[in-house]
């Protein structure tokens, strides 16, 4: 993968795209910032996919570096951090539901919990606005605890 703002193997806005977030990991670290309210290393690291410690640690880095993450000292622990998604990040989430709308047409297993699915189907603009609003809700329930 290139860096951002550095020319890809490709001018294609979709090749360079991939080349940002394309690998298996980082939409899955981004859908679990914003549909599960993962913040901590140990909550991405739980995730059901099964990351591993030493892809974890790169991918947080990665986004991190090109600006999908914030990484912060945690609130009431100084040997821990805690991870902000920036708008650049959740702008990812028309994506991240488009692949899976994809997914329940093509493959049988596909789940997503009903509400979420009727919700994205109904409207877009609204389903983005109200997980914009629980995202903030939960971060600002994060820093007071």
């Amino acid at each position: 993968m290139s860096k951002e703002g550095k020319r890809g193997r490709s001018d294609c806005a979709t090749a360079g795209a991939l080349e940002l977030v394309g690998d298996r990991w980082s939409l899955l670290i981004i859908r679990d910032y914003i549909f599960k309210g993962s913040r901590e290393y140990s909550d991405f690291i739980a995730m059901e996919e099964g990351i591993s410690t030493n892809i974890l640690i790169a991918r947080l880095k990665w986004l991190t570096d090109l600006g999908f993450l914030i990484k912060k000292p945690h609130p009431t622990n100084k040997k821990k951090f805690y991870y902000e998604l920036t708008d650049k990040g959740f702008d990812l989430i028309d994506t991240i539901m488009t692949l899976a709308q994809w997914s329940w047409k093509h493959l049988p297993v596909a789940f997503s919990p009903p509400e979420v699915k009727k919700a994205w189907s109904e409207d877009h603009n609204t389903f983005r606005e109200e997980w914009r609003e629980r995202m903030a809700e939960r971060s600002r329930e994060y820093l007071v605890d």
